[in-house]
């Protein structure tokens, strides 16, 4: 079996809130969906860009800081090949994974803080996004009694892992791995955009998000850093060359001028 995987993200803005929810909730384009399965989503909680914002700011404390994070972001998925569409066990909720895992998120952040939660089915791997408001049992905004330190996030994984995950038979991602989903995603866009891509796979996909690089991971990754330098370069290659050639003109010039005189 593969992996259970839960990642975080803080949304510190109104803007930022809005812009996630209206992807969600397919108030945008969104090439990576089959618009013909988009009808099997499902939400619990505020539905659309506009009531999730609602039910943000009814949920705020007055009194917060300007620098506070306003919302908590949660992914929740497992390996794309522990679902029955990719070959595995698992239906397309994860006979029950997503529900259970919204409960964990309702334990531990208080079921009124668990603003929205939408399960997508129209993606190649099934999945649900949640927005959580961070707060305290005091009433108190503070993202850093929930995610603040590498512990609280080590101890966070553990914990999903140990109620939800392993249940189900899914292994706990490598610990103290740096992966980042927002990273992992873009590089590989954009080489597959260049058509320079190798073929990486679901299973490349999975072992990745969890801290672990297949050797086709490895490939693409060193293909993005190369490209990286290259386009960093371009611009003083120009340059260089520009001013070679600028040389070797003057030299030409002069050359020429030589050879009339000697004539």
């Amino acid at each position: 079996m593969g992996y259970a995987i839960l990642r975080a993200k803080k949304l510190k803005s109104f803007g930022a809130v809005v812009r996630s929810a209206r992807h969600t909730h397919r108030e945008q384009p969104t090439p990576n969906a089959d618009p013909a399965m988009t009808r099997l989503n499902k939400t619990v909680g505020a539905k659309g860009a506009d009531q999730v914002l609602a039910a943000l700011k009814r949920t705020l404390p007055t009194k917060r800081r300007k620098d506070a994070v306003l919302a908590i972001e949660y992914l929740v998925t497992a390996s794309p090949e522990d679902f029955k569409r990719h070959g595995g066990r698992l239906d397309d909720t994860g006979d029950g994974y997503f529900a259970d895992a919204l409960k964990w998120l309702q334990a531990k952040h208080g079921r009124m803080n668990v603003i929205s939660a939408t399960i997508h089915l129209d993606e190649s791997t099934p999945h649900m996004i949640a927005y959580v408001v961070p707060m305290t049992a005091d009433k108190r905004l503070s993202c850093r009694d929930f995610l603040g330190g590498p512990e609280k996030l080590r101890a966070m994984q553990t914990d999903f892992h140990a109620k939800i995950g392993a249940p189900r038979c899914l292994e706990r991602g490598v610990e103290g791995s740096k992966a980042k989903h927002e990273t992992m995603s873009s590089f590989y866009a954009t080489m597959t955009a260049a058509n320079e891509a190798p073929a990486l796979k679901p299973k490349d996909y999975a072992a990745a998000a969890m801290g672990i690089k297949t050797e086709a991971w490895r490939q693409a990754e060193d293909l993005a850093k190369a490209n990286a330098v290259r386009a960093a370069r371009e611009p003083k290659t120009k340059k260089s060359t520009w001013a070679k050639a600028k040389a070797v003109k003057k030299q030409a010039d002069a050359l020429e001028k030589k050879q009339r005189i000697c004539a």
